[in-house]
């Protein structure tokens, strides 16, 4: 990406990653994902996924709609977050990976479905 005169190269790189939980809905708890998501956002994802996971018997929603980026060490949270639902009979579903990055890792970890189904990626 070119700098514009007078702009650092710092300024025009990507944000960190960032979870935001959306109020909740009827039947899901919603959580948006946007950045970039790799091993210095695990713990933060980690501990928005256990607040998902403990907020009630919701279904979980990720929507990775403003996601840029993301590594194994994501697709390994949400695959913990998928069984610790299953083993609650909840579901996870992935929403709109935007980003054909992040849509391939999902696709090839994961399955076509993404991750609501729990041994798809066993």
């Amino acid at each position: 990406m070119p700098v514009a005169t007078g702009q650092s190269r710092k300024s025009v790189l990507p944000q960190c990653g960032s979870v935001r939980v959306a109020p909740a809905r009827s039947e899901q708890t919603v959580l948006h994902l946007a950045g970039e998501h790799d091993l210095s956002t695990v713990s933060a994802l980690a501990d928005a996924f256990s607040h998902a996971v403990a907020a009630g018997s919701n279904d979980v929603l990720i929507d990775l709609s403003e996601v840029t980026f993301m590594d194994a060490s994501t697709i390994s949270a949400l695959m913990r977050l998928r069984d610790r639902l299953a083993e609650a009979s909840r579901t996870l579903t992935i929403h709109e990976p935007a980003a054909a990055c992040v849509r391939r890792l999902v696709e090839i970890c994961c399955g076509p479905l993404g991750l609501s189904e729990p041994d798809r990626a066993r």
